[in-house]
């Protein structure tokens, strides 16, 4: 069920997404990474331009990613953001310790 949902619009898995990140835990997680960004948090999607709430979002320079990955496509670097996403999550639930 999850592949068939990768198909019809979702980017990652569910088991590999995080519920509602933050922009902070965004830019954490790109930073992390080594990536260049530039964070637009007044942006909403057009699709959602009617909802309050947080909005925002992170757009990575693509000749950063190149630099640090080499030749990767969109999907794999969705992916190694959304795990370190994860790990962002948890160590802010951890109270920032970094559980080890």
């Amino acid at each position: 069920m999850t592949l068939a949902r990768v198909g019809l619009g979702r980017k990652v898995p569910s088991s590999v997404a995080v519920k509602s990140p933050t922009i902070e835990e965004l830019t954490r997680a790109v930073s992390n990474l080594g990536l260049e960004f530039e964070v637009y948090s007044d942006k909403k999607h057009p699709s959602n331009w009617f909802e309050g709430g947080p909005y925002g979002y992170v757009a990575v320079r693509k000749d950063s990613v190149i630099r640090r990955f080499g030749s990767i496509n969109k999907r794999r670097l969705l992916m190694l953001i959304a795990r370190e996403l994860i790990r962002v999550r948890q160590s802010t639930q951890q109270g920032g310790r970094g559980g080890t």
